[in-house]
């Protein structure tokens, strides 16, 4: 009987649906660099570059308010490829471009506030949206929060799952393991 709007790039057309035109979300192209492995160890902290858990160094991003298409502006440029390098290249001067061995882009969604939005509709109480930007995964414990805060004040009654387990095992790392324990892993799924 309650929704949770977090459909990202759509989260204003999932609010359409009910007559709420409250929020207005478009795209924006983020691209990234993804340098060779061999760089991965040349930094240890997010300056110009980030390190990736599997040891690659991860450039980027930019962000281009020029994207239109929610389903398909997700291409990449050469203009960013050289910007994002040039960029980079400032901050980290080792960095070779023959190096580079992926280029992506990927849309975030971005909305009229410039700002992270969780908000009930006005149509219904029973439709809390969210409409996060850039930050959104930093930002999600609150976010969360915040969501169980509006469900209980507008009447979803909330309880303590009595089971409920907060730690869990990490996920493996496939690259990490050897064949035979790779084997034994493709073995159970």
């Amino acid at each position: 009987s309650y929704v949770v709007n977090a459909a990202g790039l759509f989260v204003d057309q999932v609010t359409q649906m009910i007559g709420d035109d409250e929020i207005q979300v478009y795209p924006v192209r983020g691209q990234h660099l993804v340098m060779d492995r061999r760089l991965g160890n040349l930094v240890t902290h997010m300056i110009g570059g980030i390190p990736t858990p599997h040891g690659n160094l991860l450039i980027g991003e930019t962000f281009e308010y020029d994207a239109a298409d929610k389903e398909r502006d997700h291409y990449t440029t050469a203009e960013a490829r050289v910007t994002l390098f040039q960029n980079a290249q400032r901050v980290i001067p080792a960095l070779d471009r023959s190096l580079i061995i992926r280029q992506f882009a990927g849309l975030r969604s971005w909305n009229q506030y410039d700002d992270h939005l969780v908000q009930v509709s006005k149509k219904s109480s029973h439709l809390i949206s969210l409409s996060l930007i850039s930050g959104g995964i930093t930002a999600s414990p609150a976010v969360a929060r915040r969501v169980a805060e509006l469900l209980d004040d507008n009447g979803l009654v909330l309880r303590p799952k009595q089971d409920f387990d907060p730690y869990r095992e990490p996920i493996p790392c496939f690259n990490d393991m050897t064949d035979a324990e790779k084997a034994e892993m493709i073995k159970q799924d």
